[in-house]
């Protein structure tokens, strides 16, 4: 009544209650956190408190840091485990039960079945069987009765002392628990079947259910009344089954019968499943009439002649698993609560009743919290992996309520004394008290079982268990030697003797991603099998001594059991038979490997009296049993060995074996025995394919050389091999070289590897000696640190990570990154044509042979006039000159030290402004913000929304289709020389292929198309090509067939954008535009061979399109893939959506970086270049473009900030300095880190200001129409509707204009007292000299008519030393005013600049105590010291109080211990556990370093003040300065092994071994400052000064400046080829601002001279390098334009001019006629003939060389 009301009064409501429909978006879903969790339902949820459940089942779970759990309502919850190893762990457990009810686990699934949550795994005992029908088949009829039959646990061959068998079934739960069944026997005698319930405690004694209890029970007479008037809610009963009814529409209507898919009336399930039902329509789904009665007819015949056979209905019809018969009897074994009322009401009553644990007749006991262990008897079962669930004894039929009797808890006590010795060793070692449970003794003995110890959990072993364990140093360094050398696909191990967290952990660090434990027993035993995830491991069975799995590859699937044989004889054939029954019914593929423990013969053992041969009886008739064989191998084969008494034995214990179909699978597989180190067994290791095959390497110089003395004189006699015959070409003598490097590394012992294996064996033969020669210990050990660096330089070779420099012992880290590399590149397997999957080497690379030869296999394209018509020459005459001319020895110099793959051609002229790869001045975002632009328009304006749709393509394979025809024919008709053309075409045809698979090369493929990749030249051959499309599109456009977009009237139109193979082309939304694109589309893949890929292409419509209409263009254009959401060239279309959603993925992609398993062997050093060289140029593409939201850049932060101080994703730390301090310089006391909202400021000024230096580019032209079209870019609105690039390019104008100076050229458009002109610190107006001033002003009234500035004037309205700013910077008035960038020396705003100003201008703000100060001063020092980055971290560390000590944990709000750890008297301070504890006191005495006359003191500062002085107080011994650093280090690393560890180290030793390391670090680095091995690709500077070529003049130009007075002179000397002197000058000039503009003012002056002196052929060196630079690329030095152009108008002047860059001694000579102006003061100018007197003797030492 009262629901019904409600529901009235809500619909009477004026509201309408709409439901609400939730978003199908990522942030609404859990499901990737649901992934490794169980989802659970209480049965009883009266009685199981959910709020205590929640809380207790980790803890009783033994997962409590591990799990959570969340209640989802009164009786349904969820776990989310932490591992995967936890989950199977409670999963498996068996049924579990809370305040003694019963519980449902499943694993959770995304779409559950209709009986989820309503099944539970339960063991049951069917007692009474009849001797006359005791099989395995009877038992399992009697079990479906009750549920789903999973296991029958019967043993034929075994005493059966226990008076039941043991079956597994599904019980449904909303079913009774029936304690018996009658079964009729054949003969028609009625037998009683007693059934008992494992791990069942509770139930309803009235209807025997394990949802309620007696109080709620429907059934109970009492309860009807209380159920009638509401006050006791009934319990739900379940629902019923739906019985399946077969309708007249259905195709199996008159096919089957209602009672061929009902429900059987035993089981209560269905007969058939709905899967088959739905499998056998769509069988009969057919038109053809006889087709369809012979299908109808095979449909039947497969029902009915399965009546009778009741395996047959329930594998096939039903689809459940077959059922598994074990011979381990006690599988999953638990107990079955006693409910015998005889024994709770004094042996009286009558029959034996089921009836729930701790119910008695007419009371109840009920427990708080959760299960009392106390009150239970346990079994600790051998095969139990983890926490054992509730299981109870039972025995008999109970129908009454009541109690049994209270069970006892047993506990072994010893004896006093060894209580004593045991309490004493816990308050040692800290350690948890273990309760071990001893069995409870039953009258019938039918549940003893012998007690087993827990594994010891990790951090709990004993110095003994220490010893044999697994984590023995030996055995984790033979691991990981493995992993390095081989890291298998699948890893086994046995006897690991650990816990599942230690396991879990080997895990991490192994690199693996599944791993399957079986915890060991006590102190032996223990199974791990680790595997990667490009394997799907099924484990289909696992208990100690077999993990039975199967395993798929690809398409490709096999079975393996992985076995350990039991080391006792007696029960070695429980193993055997175990194997058997698997290999009896398994005639799939099969491996069978590990340590059998069993051999064949007396061949297969070494040592020792011999065995009997009926002993080999039981494992040979395993084997053939299994129809195994031995698999071919290789090593030696006797994998044991051990002493026994006192004879050395050998025997072949492990081996793997296959049976016939895997040989068949895996014809070429080869197993190997590995080295026995770290264990008493060899590792066995298995390959599917033998990869024994002769391949010939590839060569690859090795870094390592360029430190041999030797390598020089290798490379010199391979290059002069054969010298006699002078046609060697280059790359005969390049062949040469190679062939004498391999000798030489062959021959010489060059690897680093085994230099260190050596070393370190002489250290240690050495070492060990009474009186060992120091001498010779001090060689070895800079020998082997040498060792070390060469082998860190080889891996960081290896793994292309250029990021990170040497010198911090990062070898770890880049032997990580090459296995990441190699496990993601490898290839497993390929399809050949026939579809058939090849996995062998040799058929993967016949396969990847046969594509590429067909891919390079010419289309025999059409011809290409059609498609290159009315294309008009680009390429000028002066260009084909400049081409074509002969190339001179020092330009091929320059470019083999200056090329890199990434460089863009000067001139831009020839490629369309429509492509925007690898042309100079070009950025790949003028693409992307113009499309973001273009897609915006179409969302948002009116003139475009309905008209106009963009498409986006992709070119498949582009550079490889290339037809090298149509790439000669573009040639021509872009006008390039018949010359030029023929060097491109023969780089272009002379390429031939082989084929690099998995590190071995094949086949030889020669071409008959494509561009090769990575060939620098290739990116400019393809761009020339797509030139073809756009002259195209262009003429369509110009005929009026192609309409481009134009935002505005004034815009420019965009049709097409290029950028190497990705295309975006705009046009209406018609039939006939669309066809004009596809058919300029095909008319250049036709001529070109490109080929457009549809399938990754889109189009995005006009948001006002019709949506018919779309349709209709889609199907049209062939594409239906519809865009505007997706992403061209990496980033998002439009943000029409939430911006934190579209760029999440850039916070996803660094974590992902940030979280790799190798970065995690970076040193602390090596995770500072990390996150400054790589983390933060992760983001810099999109940050470049589009501001990121601030959730977007806290995400950022707090990803870099979590991996700088956690030592790995799971161990979160404190972060004991905020980021915003890291962030400050290393001068200012931080590390240098960049804030990322900052930085993206910094890239996005970069974007406004080319909008601002570059108003011709297409990007400032679109953005000018559409938002500032009438006004300049500085003063630009937002204006309606603006895209998200352009309020990023506000947001970047910002920091722009607090930056911008007004650099002069005519004055015009410069207010002299409103605009910033002058640079002093800052961009700044002039000061005003007088009161009065006239604000209209302008520059250009203070330039007099000769083009120079007015003195005068200047003097009256400035100050002095404006003016002589002003007069620094000559007008030029030939040009306009220019905005330039006042903090860089070019003028051009880089990002480097702009976040240098935004930091300087937060730190202005700042202010620093006295404190603050004194430690910022001491940190800076911190990055001068002489040490290794990890010290000086640490350092920096102390310093910023970020070292976990108690008196920095107080300071950041911990309450901990506050005396020291080591001598428990004093504060543990900083300056105490570095200077003042006792050890820290020790080490300073004994290491002969002067020490303070009063000693050190509680200051930390006064004491690191005193060490850093004592660094340059050259009275201290060298090697003592060195050391202190590692001293200070050493320090704390013994504090902390003796605190965590605990280690005591002789102190002596570490005052040695620090200056030791000092020493050898000091030795590497410091003297040998070439080591770093980088390669510089700067221009090089002439180191010499060398004679200039034949009929050429060589004039060297030098300016003297000095920055206090800004004074200034220059010189020029003039040599000819011959080294003689012609001519020279000096002159002073007026003081100037900095030094390159006093070089360019002699540039221009040397210039005039020599052109007033008639030299027509002429080269400028000068050692100013940056002086060169801008006259070589005046674009980007427009701070100096005003020289720059002037001396750009005196060049064309000669007939030949260079400008080249000399080395300060090549340059000597003009350097010191110029300093003789600034240092002499001889301030007279003159031009002289010949070289000046006094420099003669110099001018002829040059001339002689």
């Amino acid at each position: 009544m009262a629901f019904a009301l409600d529901k009235a009064l809500q619909e009477m409501t004026i509201d309408e209650n709409k439901p609400l429909k939730l978003k199908n978006l990522p942030k609404f879903s859990s499901c990737e956190r649901n992934a490794c969790s169980l989802l659970g339902r209480l049965l009883c949820p009266e009685h199981q408190k959910m709020s205590r459940f929640i809380h207790d089942m980790p803890r009783l779970w033994h997962v409590s840091n591990r799990a959570r759990g969340i209640a989802l309502s009164e009786e349904n919850f969820q776990f989310i485990f932490d591992n995967e190893h936890d989950l199977e762990t409670v999963l498996h457990g068996g049924a579990w039960t809370y305040e003694d009810w019963s519980m449902v686990l499943e694993r959770w699934v995304e779409k559950p079945p209709e009986d989820y949550l309503k099944i539970l795994p339960l063991w049951i005992r069917l007692r009474n069987i009849p001797v006359n029908y005791y099989t395995v088949e009877t038992f399992e009829e009697i079990a479906e009765c009750i549920g789903q039959v999973l296991t029958v646990a019967f043993d034929p061959l075994k005493p059966q002392s226990k008076g039941f068998v043991r079956v597994q079934i599904l019980f449904d739960v909303n079913k009774p628990l029936w304690n018996s069944k009658e079964v009729e026997l054949p003969t028609g005698e009625m037998v009683s079947i007693g059934i008992e319930y494992e791990r069942v405690r509770k139930r309803c004694f009235q209807c025997q259910r394990l949802t309620h209890d007696r109080t709620r029970c429907p059934f109970n007479p009492q309860n009807r009344h209380s159920h009638a008037t509401g006050r006791i809610k009934a319990a739900a009963m379940g629902s019923g089954i739906k019985i399946p009814q077969i309708s007249p529409e259905d195709p199996l209507f008159g096919v089957l019968t209602n009672d061929d898919v009902g429900i059987d009336s035993v089981t209560g399930r269905q007969k058939i499943s709905k899967e088959v039902l739905d499998e056998m329509r769509s069988y009969l789904s057919v038109t053809d009439a006889t087709e369809k009665q012979a299908r109808i007819d095979r449909v039947r015949r497969s029902v009915w002649d399965l009546d009778g056979d009741a395996q047959g209905q329930k594998t096939l019809l039903r689809l459940e698993p077959a059922t598994e018969v074990t011979t381990e009897v006690d599988k999953g074994k638990g107990l079955v609560f006693d409910f015998d009322t005889r024994k709770a009401k004094s042996n009286s009553g009558s029959g034996e009743k089921l009836l729930a644990a701790a119910i008695k007749a007419g009371t109840t006991t009920t427990t708080t919290g959760h299960q009392d262990f106390s009150q239970l008897d346990m079994n600790v079962f051998p095969h139990s992996i983890g926490p054992c669930p509730t299981v109870f004894q039972a025995g008999g039929n109970a129908s009454s309520s009541g109690t049994s009797e209270v069970l006892k808890k047993y506990r072994r006590r010893p004896s006093q004394h060894k209580r004593k010795a045991q309490a004493a060793k816990a308050m040692q070692d800290k350690r948890k008290t273990e309760l071990v449970y001893r069995e409870k003794t039953k009258p019938n003995g039918e549940e003893g079982l012998p007690l087993k110890r827990k594994a010891v959990e990790e951090g709990l072993s004993s110095p003994k268990i220490a010893k044999r364990c697994m984590r023995s140093s030996l055995t984790i360094q033979t691991l990981k030697e493995m992993r390095r050398d081989h890291f298998p696909d699948i890893l086994f191990l046995l006897e690991t003797k650990n816990s599942s967290n230690h396991v879990l952990n080997m895990k991490q660090w192994l690199g693996y991603d599944n791993v399957h434990i079986i915890d060991p027993e006590g102190l032996s035993g223990g199974l791990a099998l680790f595997w990667k995830a490009s394997y799907e491991v099924e484990v289909l069975h696992s208990d100690k001594r077999i993990i039975d799995t199967k395993i798929k590859l690809g398409s490709l699937w096999f079975f393996t059991s992985f076995v350990y044989g039991d080391p006792v004889c007696q029960l070695r054939q429980d193993v055997w038979d175990n194997l058997i029954n698997i290999g009896l019914t398994r005639n799939e593929p099969w491996f069978v490997v590990g340590d059998l423990n069993g051999i064949w013969d007396n061949s297969e053992k070494l040592g020792g009296p011999a065995r009997d041969e009926s002993s080999f009886f039981p494992f040979r008739n395993m084997v053939q049993d299994c129809r195994l064989r031995d698999i071919p191998f290789s090593g030696n084969k006797f994998s044991w060995a051990g002493k026994r008494n006192d004879m050395w034995i050998q025997i072949r214990l492990d081996r793997a074996l296959g049976n016939s179909a895997w040989f068949h699978l895996f014809p070429r597989v080869h197993a190997e025995y590995l080295e026995r180190i770290g264990s008493d067994h060899r590792p066995l290791l298995t390959r599917f394919v033998n990869e024994n095959q002769s391949f010939f390497g590839r060569f690859m110089f090795d870094k390592r050389w360029t430190s041999k003395p030797e390598t020089m004189e290798i490379i010199r006699q391979g290059w002069n091999q054969d010298s006699s015959n002078g046609n060697l070409s280059l790359f005969d003598r390049i062949a040469a070289c190679r062939r004498s490097l391999s000798h030489w590394k062959r021959s010489s012992q060059s690897n680093s590897k085994t230099a260190i294996k050596l070393l370190r064996e002489k250290l240690e033969k050495e070492g060990s000696k009474q009186f060992p020669n120091f001498n010779l210990l001090r060689t070895w050990r800079w020998e082997l640190a040498d060792a070390y660096r060469a082998e860190e330089v080889y891996w960081k070779q290896r793994s292309h990570e250029n990021w990170l420099h040497n010198g911090d012992r990062n070898t770890k880290y880049f032997h990580g990154s090459v296995q990441r590399k190699r496990a993601q590149n490898k290839i497993f397997s390929l399809i050949d044509e026939r579809g058939v999957e090849q996995f062998s080497d040799g058929s993967k690379g016949n396969i990847a042979v046969d594509y590429f030869q067909q891919l390079f296999t010419s289309s025999q394209p059409t011809d290409a006039s059609v498609l290159l018509s009315g294309m008009t020459p680009r390429v000028t005459q002066a260009m084909n000159v400049e081409l074509t001319k002969p190339i001179t020895n020092e330009e091929i110099k320059q470019a083999v030290f200056s090329i890199k793959s990434s460089s863009a051609p000067g001139a831009d002229a020839i490629v369309s402004d429509a492509q925007g790869a690898f042309v100079s001045g070009r950025l790949i975002s003028d693409n992307i913000l113009i499309a973001h632009e273009m897609v915006h328009a179409l969302r948002t304006n009116p003139d475009c929304d309905e008209d106009f749709m963009a498409i986006k393509t992709d070119m498949s394979k582009a550079y490889d289709r290339v037809e090298w025809n149509f790439l000669e024919e573009l040639f021509h008709r872009l006008g390039f020389d018949q010359k030029w053309i023929h060097w491109i075409m023969v780089c272009v045809r002379s390429v031939t292929y082989s084929v690099l698979l998995n590190g071995n090369s094949y086949g030889f493929i020669k071409p008959e198309r494509g561009l090769r990749q990575g060939d620098p030249l290739s990116p400019f051959l393809f761009i020339l090509c797509a030139e073809a499309l756009v002259h195209i599109m262009n003429t369509a456009e110009q005929e009026g067939r192609i309409s481009g977009l134009r935002l505005t009237q004034s815009c420019p139109s965009v049709q097409h954008l290029l950028f190497a193979d990705d295309s975006l082309f705009i046009c209406r939304a018609t039939f006939k535009e669309g066809s004009e694109i596809l058919q300029c589309l095909k008319l250049y893949g036709d001529a070109s061979g490109q080929e457009i890929n549809f399938q990754k292409s889109s189009i995005t419509y006009g948001k006002k399109l019709d949506p018919i209409m779309k349709h209709l263009l889609g199907l049209f254009m062939g594409i239906t893939k519809e865009g505007g959401a997706g992403k061209y060239l990496g980033l998002p279309e439009c943000f029409s959506g939430s911006k934190r959603e579209l760029l999440a993925y850039i916070t996803d992609k660094l974590k992902s970086r940030l979280t790799g398993w190798y970065a995690k062997t970076l040193s602390l050093g090596g995770k500072e270049v990390l996150l400054k060289s790589v983390a933060m140029a992760l983001p810099v593409y999109a940050m470049s473009c589009f501001r990121l939201t601030k959730h977007q850049c806290q995400q950022l932060t707090s990803a870099m900030t979590s991996f700088w101080w956690n030592s790995c994703e799971e161990q979160k730390k404190m972060h004991w300095v905020s980021w915003e301090k890291m962030c400050k310089t290393k001068q200012d006391g931080g590390l240098g880190f960049r804030e990322v909202s900052d930085f993206n400021q910094a890239l996005l000024a970069k974007q406004a200001w080319r909008l601002l230096s570059e108003p011709s580019s297409l990007l400032a032209r679109v953005f000018k129409a559409r938002y500032y079209n009438r006004r300049e870019f500085l003063h630009a609105a937002a204006g309606s509707r603006p895209s998200y690039a352009w309020r990023s390019f506000l947001h970047g104008r910002e920091l722009l204009e607090k930056g911008l100076m007004k650099v002069i050229g005519n004055g015009q458009s410069t207010n002299v007292w409103t605009e910033k002109w002058i640079f002093d610190k800052a961009p700044r107006r002039p000061f005003n000299k007088q009161t009065l001033i006239d604000l209209d002003l302008k520059v250009s009234n203070l330039i007099t008519s000769q083009g120079s500035w007015n003195q005068s004037l200047m003097s009256d309205l400035f100050f002095p030393p404006d003016v002589v700013r002003v007069m620094s910077s000559p007008p030029n008035t030939d040009s306009v005013d220019r905005y330039i960038w006042a903090y860089t020396r070019n003028g051009c705003y880089s990002v480097k600049s702009g976040s240098w100003l935004l930091y300087s201008l937060k730190r202005e703000s700042s202010i620093l105590s006295l404190q603050e100060q004194t430690s910022r001063l001491l940190k800076e020092k911190v990055w001068d010291l002489k040490t290794i980055p990890k010290i000086k971290l640490f350092l920096w560390r102390v310093l910023s109080g970020a070292v976990g000590i108690a008196e920095c944990l107080q300071a950041h709000g911990l309450n901990p211990l506050m005396h020291c750890s080591l001598c428990q008297n004093d504060l543990e301070s900083l300056s105490h556990v570095l200077f003042l504890c006792g050890p820290a006191r020790t080490v300073w005495e004994i290491s002969n370093i002067p020490l303070p006359v009063q000693g050190f003191t509680e200051c930390l500062h006064d004491n690191l003040t005193f060490l850093f002085d004592l660094l340059r107080n050259p009275a201290v011994d060298p090697k003592l300065q060195l050391a202190i650093p590692w001293l200070l280090w050493g320090i704390w690393k013994h504090r902390n092994e003796v605190i965590h560890a605990g280690k005591h180290g002789d102190l002596n030793i570490l005052v040695e071994h620090a200056i030791e390391e000092a020493e050898i670090w000091n030795k590497l680095v410091l003297e040998s400052p070439g080591h770093s091995f980088q390669v510089t690709r700067a221009p090089r500077a002439e180191v010499r000064w060398l004679r200039p070529p034949l009929n050429m003049f060589k004039c060297n130009v030098h300016s003297s400046w000095i920055n206090d007075t800004s004074m200034c002179g220059g010189s020029w000397i003039v040599r000819n080829h011959n080294g003689d002197a012609v001519f020279h000058a000096r002159e002073a000039f007026l003081p100037t601002t900095n030094r390159i503009a006093s070089e360019l003012r002699c540039f221009l002056w040397a210039l005039q001279s020599l052109k007033n002196l008639h030299f027509e052929d002429i080269e400028i060196w000068s050692d100013c390098a940056a002086a060169i630079e801008a006259v070589t690329d005046p674009m980007n030095w427009p701070r100096y334009h005003t020289y720059l152009d002037k001396i750009s108008r005196i060049t064309p002047g000669f007939r030949k001019v260079f400008f080249k860059l000399a080395s300060p001694k090549a340059n000597s000579v003009a350097r010191d006629i110029a300093k003789s102006v600034t240092r002499d003061g001889r301030l007279r100018s003159y031009l002289a003939i010949g070289g000046p007197a006094w420099l003669h003797s110099r001018i002829e030492e040059d001339k002689r060389r």
